[in-house]
């Protein structure tokens, strides 16, 4: 015998995961539905599974099981604006980085960097260049690159420790003269 959506819910608001299972079942396809009509395939599966962690978290908050619907549908809309908001800004960061990169890129050739030095700058990825190019030829302190880059100062400061190091392992001392 099938549960209405009202004893699912009630049940699983108790903590019952067989019936938040059951739940999951009915509305995985509405769900996919409204995070498909904006994310990619290839994003979507695990939009819907963080759709569906959301609301086994707030559960208890839903007071009557017959909002569930739209409900979910909100927690999916919300979830995929999200995702969407992050990608952009992802993709606006590397695109920023990389008209960075390529806009210092003759300032590499030609402001004395040996060619192993250059070579060994060309190997890092574009936003690592960017970063020793705003700290060492821009001069900017590790508060403003990390700034840049959305990070702390903190973090700023231990990835370019980091950066650093990955050099003096590529470059022998004679090279940097």
């Amino acid at each position: 015998m099938e549960q209405t959506l009202e004893t699912l819910i009630a049940a699983a608001q108790a903590g019952d995961a067989e019936a938040f299972g059951h739940v999951v079942q009915r509305f995985w396809g509405v769900v996919r539905h409204v995070v498909g009509s904006v994310a990619p395939p290839q994003e979507v599966e695990d939009l819907v599974q963080d759709v569906f962690c959301f609301a086994l978290r707030d559960l208890k908050t839903l007071r009557d099981p017959w909002a569930f619907r739209s409900w979910i549908c909100r927690i999916a809309s919300n979830r995929t604006n999200t995702w969407q908001a992050e990608r952009l800004t992802e993709q606006e960061h590397r695109a920023r980085v990389e008209e960075f990169d390529e806009l210092h890129a003759p300032e590499r050739a030609e402001h004395g960097f040996t060619p192993p030095v250059r070579a060994a700058l060309d190997e890092l990825t574009p936003e690592a260049r960017a970063m020793l190019l705003l700290r060492y030829q821009e001069d900017k302190s590790h508060k403003q690159v990390g700034e840049a880059f959305g990070l702390s100062h903190e973090a700023a400061r231990k990835r370019h420790g980091g950066l650093i190091n990955k050099l003096r392992k590529r470059l022998n001392p004679e090279d940097v003269l």
